[in-house]
């Protein structure tokens, strides 16, 4: 099914009520659906975006098996805490971490930990209703990843993900979640790439959150064609003497939205407000038509 640019909002309720999955998340595909026409496109300084077309492509993506020549030089040696997708689907998962830590794609996170993922999905971080092409990736997720690390696990190693798109005409709606519990610590790097020289879209958002104590560090290198109209949303969530740290390098050649943002909890705002205390969040947006460079690193604590 393609959502055409004048967004089509029977089209996105019906792919969204296709995609099933817990009660839960066919309500919010719904929401989301029922949203998206009605919200603006995020506001970008000095470039005018409303004219690029962020809503054509197919959401159908073909499904591919195995590592491509590309990944394996990607991976090295390198095989364990680590997975892959390819347009969306999951192609290779070995994790060897302490008991607990769970990581996976966002549909298997769907079918066995529903209730993690019911918890952080949208309601925190990035809200569904901020604006049209969140709430886009809301209604018509079809990739991504989940990553739980429970209280006081601390990882030595770090996690990796890759992710390709791989189709012409392709659309890859792609959700992340990271959740760091109380006291623990990760490393997580993703890469994003491009596998075709046709005309492509990638919307990514991605939601970290770092409990009291916890301990993020997250790298990403996005490596997305020319070909490529990409929406890379990034929002770290931190509670009290937690500490998340961005290293992330924007390497599209094609047109791409980013945003990375972190702020402080709900329970933090309201203890601050209570307390009287002022607290300066740090925010960047940028949009790209070509290749840039960019990191933001953001701790807080109370």
């Amino acid at each position: 099914m393609t959502v055409q640019f004048e967004l089509d909002a029977q089209a996105v309720a019906a792919r969204a009520e296709a995609l099933g999955g817990p009660a839960f998340m066919v309500n919010r595909r719904k929401v989301a659906a029922e949203l998206a026409p009605t919200l603006a496109l995020p506001k970008v300084e000095k470039i005018k975006i409303d004219k690029w077309d962020f809503v054509s492509g197919d959401v159908e993506l073909t499904k591919h098996d195995g590592l491509t020549p590309e990944i394996e030089a990607l991976l090295g040696d390198h095989r364990t805490n680590v997975l892959v997708e390819r347009n969306g689907h999951v192609v290779y998962n070995e994790l060897v971490t302490p008991e607990g830590v769970l990581f996976m794609g966002i549909n298997e996170a769907m079918e066995q930990h529903p209730e993690l993922v019911e918890k952080y999905f949208m309601t925190e971080g990035v809200r569904v209703d901020e604006e049209r092409l969140s709430a886009l990736n809301a209604a018509l997720m079809n990739g991504g990843a989940f990553l739980y690390v429970p209280k006081n696990v601390q990882l030595k190693d770090p996690l990796q993900a890759i992710f390709t798109m791989e189709q012409a005409n392709g659309a890859l709606y792609h959700h992340t979640i990271i959740i760091a519990d109380e006291g623990s610590e990760l490393t997580y790097i993703e890469s994003f790439l491009s596998n075709t020289n046709e005309p492509h879209t990638v919307n990514a958002v991605t939601e970290v959150f770092a409990a009291a104590n916890a301990k993020v560090v997250f790298g990403g290198v996005d490596q997305l064609a020319e070909s490529a109209l990409s929406f890379m949303n990034r929002r770290g969530v931190v509670y009290e003497n937690a500490r998340l740290e961005w290293a992330l390098g924007h390497m599209n050649d094609g047109n791409s939205v980013v945003e990375t943002k972190t702020h402080l909890s709900e329970t933090i705002r309201s203890q601050t407000r209570k307390r009287s205390r002022s607290v300066v969040a740090r925010r960047s947006k940028t949009s790209t038509s070509g290749r840039t460079i960019s990191g933001s690193h953001q701790k807080v604590s109370s």
